[in-house]
């Protein structure tokens, strides 16, 4: 390649090298940009969806857990049933705080199992409440 700075070289050949120049910075700023920009959504969805299937089995844990203790829920079976439920859950959060443990595709499924796990002791919670109501 020509020097650009040499006598020979004129103003078209300075801006081409320029322009080849600018276009090879902004090619690598963008790929730079692009995988940085990948990796933050990975990220930012991956935390979504982990927040959402976690915040609303602990909300909807301790707010049924609270409504059983103001109703002085007295099924001793479901009660333990709960208990043993509290103990697996608060294991399995243990765990989920350590990312080491289990990788995003297990902690999804053990998400999945603990919250199928809640609404069938919530269902036989609502069965028992209802028949003690229409005794």
């Amino acid at each position: 390649m020509d020097d650009i700075f040499d006598e020979t070289g004129d103003d078209l050949t300075v801006a081409r090298h320029d322009v080849q120049l600018i276009e090879s910075l902004r090619y690598r700023d963008g790929f730079r940009e692009g995988l940085e920009s990948s990796e933050q959504d990975a990220f930012e969805n991956g935390f979504i969806r982990g927040y959402s299937l976690i915040n609303s089995l602990v909300y909807d844990y301790n707010y049924e857990k609270e409504r059983l203790r103001l109703r002085n829920f007295s099924n001793l079976l479901l009660r333990k049933e709960l208990e043993q439920f509290e103990n697996e859950f608060q294991l399995t959060l243990t765990q989920l705080k350590s990312p080491d443990e289990i990788n995003e595709e297990q902690q999804i499924e053990t998400l999945k199992r603990l919250r199928i796990q809640f609404d069938e002791i919530l269902l036989k919670i609502k069965l028992e409440l209802i028949s003690l109501k229409s005794t």
